[in-house]
């Protein structure tokens, strides 16, 4: 299993944003959750059963017709990341 923690920065909050990740994660069956920072950016941790499904998340990150991003920052989590998720949520 993939587990990646995402930092997304741009005019992500207010447009829509994290309900067009939640659509895609949905989708794709993933698990996880997104939800906005207090400074502005909006963080997604995302659990992939392969490579590729990880890869065509990260490409279909590229937000909807409202958002605006700048920059993604990806961190990797371990295996021992402590939270354990049975769906994708929108966290508030």
């Amino acid at each position: 299993m993939y587990k990646q923690q995402y930092f997304i920065s741009g005019k992500v909050q207010g447009v829509g944003f994290r309900f067009f990740t939640e659509q895609i994660a949905n989708n794709m069956k993933l698990k996880g959750f997104v939800k906005n920072l207090n400074d502005g950016r909006v963080e997604i941790v995302a659990f992939f059963n392969t490579k590729e499904q990880m890869k065509k998340f990260e490409k279909l990150l590229n937000g909807n017709k409202y958002s605006n991003i700048k920059n993604i920052e990806k961190i990797v989590l371990d295996e021992n990341y402590p939270f354990q998720f049975n769906d994708f949520k929108i966290y508030y």
